[in-house]
Formats: structure tokens, sequence, C-alpha cells
């Protein structure tokens, strides 16, 4: 189950990077999967009304953060929303750096790292993540 729809992609979290649903889905799935992970599985059983924004914008940013981390695995695939590393004139061609380029300054170069905190930053105020009893 994801934790945030497309349209919630749209309207809660304001996101642009996905330009339809089918781009969105699988990659919400897989952050769904990883907030099931960090919360020890305590919303499997349904969202608390209180958390439900936080889940979905956290849902949102994993799912972006995922995107642009399997873009940077795979060379071949189209990433925007980076800086303009190199813009050739003659032919005109442009090259957008990766947002996640910068992963190994940000948290020491762990892809882990990143979504773990990217989670912390959604849900480190909810309890949801306490990993006590």
């Amino acid at each position: 189950m994801a934790y945030a729809t497309y349209r919630e992609y749209q309207n809660v979290y304001s996101g642009t990077l996905f330009t339809s649903k089918e781009q969105f889905f699988p990659l919400s799935k897989r952050a769904s999967e990883y907030i099931d992970a960090v919360t020890f599985g305590r919303l499997e059983s349904g969202i608390p009304e209180e958390f439900a924004e936080k889940v979905k914008k956290c849902c949102c940013a994993l799912a972006e953060n995922i995107f642009y981390y399997d873009a940077k695995s795979q060379p071949d695939a189209a990433v925007s929303g980076g800086a303009k590393q190199q813009e050739t004139i003659s032919k005109y061609s442009v090259t957008f750096r990766n947002p996640l380029d910068s992963l190994s300054a940000l948290t020491g170069g762990s892809f882990e790292t990143y979504q773990y905190n990217t989670a912390l930053r959604y849900l480190g105020r909810t309890g949801l993540m306490y990993r006590g009893v």
C-alpha cells in the first residue's frame, strides 16, 4: 500500500518532479515500504489522523530521493531539477547535475543515511520512529 497518491503528491507535497501517476506510483510504493521499515510496521494497520499529512509528505520526499538515486545509478535516465553543469552552444546540448551528486558531502556517501534523515525530518517528532518499547 502506498502512503501517498499522485494527487496528494501534487496538492499536499506540492511536488513537480513527477508528471504522471504512472511515474509516481512505483516509487511511492518503494518509499512506503521504507516508511514501514523505519516505523517498525506501526502504520500497517492505518495512519493516525494527526500524522497523516506528515506521512504523506514523507512518502513523497522519499519517492523523489529514490528517483534521483535510480537515475544516478542508471546514467541513461533523464534527470532534471539539478543545477546546470554543462552547456554546449553548437549542436545545442545541456547537462544538469543530479541533486544527489553532492550526497557524499551531505551524508558521508550513504543513500541509506540520506533516506533515513529525510524520514526523520518528517516523522522524527511523531514517535513513529521510536525504537524502544
